[in-house]
């Protein structure tokens, strides 16, 4: 068969047509896109028009080439193809080819010039206005010494409790006892808590810390936010001591998820426990699969069963499916 798959060959009536030259082998192997060349079977590649190279000549043909409502492209083709023979950066090219370029990307191009061409009056005055020097004395002076970075040298200061809290607050802080084993509250802050003496804490009975109780200055904003923030964690330590440890360590009874019971399982569990257990863990006795019979040989293997299906009573039947004991044999 001579058909061809892929990059097919030009006939050889289209490429006497539009000026093509014959591959040779031997002459034309050394050039740029020789295999496509040897398989189109035409001296030069077949290729649309991409490189600028080809774009400019693409001008210099039309332009030369006018017609009256279309270009007469079988000139220009042919025309194309003569140089083409002559220079190596260039490949043939089809009617076809050059159709497509001048209705797309040629058209395209004219078209934006053509605008730039019909908006050339106005682009040149607004292309004044950016471009005027009177505009430049706006601009602000250039500082005479740069900008410095801001330094910190010392680290943010502690707040004092005092400060902090008011006279209720600082007085209900200062009336929880500490026991040897508890540690101090962490809301408090490092000179509150330094300021407990190892005595205060290692003593058997309970101890009090005794903190200023004067009433703060006025509070920047800030420190109104401490002082918040101190005064709720004070009054949840309050509340938390006010409630009994065995209350307070105690846990929610089970309850059943369903009916929300406490005493949902007690009737079961007390029928479970009557039953004896020797009773309760004893396991159904092992029967032949065939037969149904517990005192068979077809207990471990029902090949050894000798007798008729217990289900459809003939000899040939396998039986129920050891998966599905319930379930009776399959000829039923």
């Amino acid at each position: 068969s001579t058909e061809v798959f892929g990059i097919l060959p030009i006939p050889e009536a289209l490429r006497e047509k539009s000026g093509m030259v014959q591959y040779n082998e031997s002459i034309h192997r050394s050039q740029t896109h020789w295999y496509v060349a040897s398989c189109q079977q035409t001296q030069r590649p077949i290729f649309p028009i991409y490189t600028p190279h080809e774009q400019e000549l693409f001008r210099k043909l039309i332009s030369s080439h006018t017609g009256s409502s279309e270009p007469p492209w079988e000139q220009i083709v042919r025309s194309w193809n003569a140089s083409a023979n002559q220079d190596s950066m260039l490949s043939y090219k089809l009617i076809e080819h050059l159709r497509l370029y001048y209705n797309g990307t040629w058209k395209s191009v004219a078209n934006v010039k053509q605008t730039y061409a019909e908006t050339a009056a106005a682009r040149k005055q607004v292309k004044q206005l950016i471009h005027d020097e009177r505009r430049t004395q706006y601009q602000p002076s250039v500082l005479e010494a740069p900008p410095t970075l801001h330094h910190v040298t010392k680290g943010l200061q502690e707040p004092q409790l005092s400060t902090l809290l008011p006279n209720s607050s600082a007085q209900t802080v200062s009336t929880i006892a500490l026991s040897p084993s508890s540690s101090i509250p962490a809301i408090l802050p490092t000179s509150a808590r330094l300021s407990l003496t190892p005595a205060s804490r290692a003593s058997p009975g309970p101890s009090r810390t005794s903190l200023p109780t004067s009433r703060p200055p006025e509070l920047s904003a800030s420190s109104s936010t401490m002082h918040t923030m101190y005064q709720l964690a004070a009054q949840k330590i309050q509340i938390a001591a006010a409630i009994p440890t065995a209350q307070r360590n105690k846990k929610n009874p089970k309850r059943c998820m369903k009916c929300m019971q406490m005493n949902c399982n007690a009737q079961k569990i007390q029928i479970a426990a009557a039953i004896p257990t020797a009773q309760r863990n004893k396991k159904n006795p092992k029967r032949c699969m065939k037969c149904m019979q517990m005192n068979c040989n077809g207990r471990q293997n029902r090949k050894l069963c000798i007798s008729v299906c217990g289900d459809c009573r003939r000899f040939d039947c396998q039986g129920r499916n050891s998966k599905y004991p319930n379930r009776r044999c399959e000829n039923l």
